[in-house]
């Protein structure tokens, strides 16, 4: 991914983030993302999961799916959702 506009994007954001105690680190997983998100945070055994939303049209509403609701309802541990 490291030549791809979604890779560009990862890297600039683990650059961002890292300073003095936080060490980020990136991983790509395969499957269905809500099922990916809550395997990594039970297999890494994170103690929160953060995970971005934003203010989305009406048509928006009824085509896509909100991954963000479907995180918070079956997550086992604290979900911090940062617009």
């Amino acid at each position: 991914m490291k030549h791809t506009p979604e890779g560009e994007l990862l890297g600039r954001d683990i650059r961002v983030l890292d300073q003095p105690g936080i060490h980020p680190t990136s991983k790509v997983r395969h499957g269905l993302v809500v099922d990916e998100i809550l395997l990594e945070a039970r297999n890494g055994d994170y103690d929160i999961i953060v995970i971005g939303a934003y203010k989305r049209q009406r048509w928006q509403h009824i085509l896509l799916e909100n991954l963000t609701r479907k995180v918070l309802i079956r997550s086992d541990r604290s979900v911090l959702v940062v617009r």
